[in-house]
């Protein structure tokens, strides 16, 4: 609002020079044309002039200095006028200028601060792997596998039915990750693949999801000493 008057201000200041302008090349011609008479007359009568006190072109002198002012006037009018024009045209400019920044800002700040949240929520890897150690998480392009190298974790656990054939070698953990999936995770059987081999156990999927969701809830079986034992008493050795 402030800019606004402060612009119509200066804006009539610029008509008022502009008439200024307009009265000045009024009175040059003016100025010029009685100049002009006044130059004839006195050639044609110059006693009537040597009677006179003040010379014959006083009267001309006084009409230029006149102008001069007005000349002057209008030259101090209009600087004052454009600059004022200038600054507030300027100034909104800038106004506008810092708004449009601090909104882009703003929407950047936070479209990246979103970005980077809903990253973090759909990133099945962020923070498993301290969930889910010894097992350990490796990521693909298209998908993503869960490992484990055997010999030590839930060992004794294989050592149970070694009667029956079974090491505790990546076959066997993938016998007891079958009954898993089977018995309290169907809904993930599907999506979930096994390619272990005698030192380690591996299983992949290309739903990253899925593939978090049955390794957090198997490494919580296994931390169940009683639940583990049973879904192995189910495991068939390979």
């Amino acid at each position: 609002m402030k800019e606004n008057a402060k612009y119509r201000i200066y804006n009539r200041l610029n008509a008022f020079a502009n008439v200024i302008m307009i009265a000045v090349g009024g009175s040059v011609g003016l100025l010029i044309g009685s100049s002009v008479l006044k130059y004839m007359d006195y050639r044609d009568n110059p006693v009537k002039y040597e009677i006179q006190s003040a010379p014959w072109y006083t009267g001309i002198l006084i009409g230029g200095v006149l102008i001069a002012v007005l000349l002057v006037l209008f030259i101090v009018v209009k600087l004052i006028a454009l600059h004022g024009l200038n600054k507030t045209e300027s100034e909104s400019g800038n106004v506008t200028n810092e708004s449009d920044t601090k909104q882009e800002s703003y929407t950047k700040g936070t479209s990246h601060t979103r970005q980077e949240s809903d990253t973090k929520q759909e990133d099945p890897k962020n923070g498993i792997d301290e969930l889910i150690t010894p097992f350990f998480w490796v990521d693909n392009e298209d998908s993503a596998s869960v490992c484990l190298y055997v010999g030590e974790y839930k060992d004794e656990l294989f050592q149970t039915r070694e009667d029956e054939g079974f090491e505790g070698n990546g076959y066997d953990w993938d016998s007891l990750a079958q009954v898993f999936l089977t018995e309290l995770a169907p809904e993930l059987k599907e999506v979930i693949d096994f390619d272990s081999e005698g030192s380690m156990f591996c299983a992949y999927s290309e739903d990253k999801e899925a593939l978090r969701q049955f390794i957090q809830r198997f490494k919580s079986a296994c931390e169940d000493d009683t639940l583990i034992a049973d879904l192995f008493s189910h495991a068939k050795p390979d």
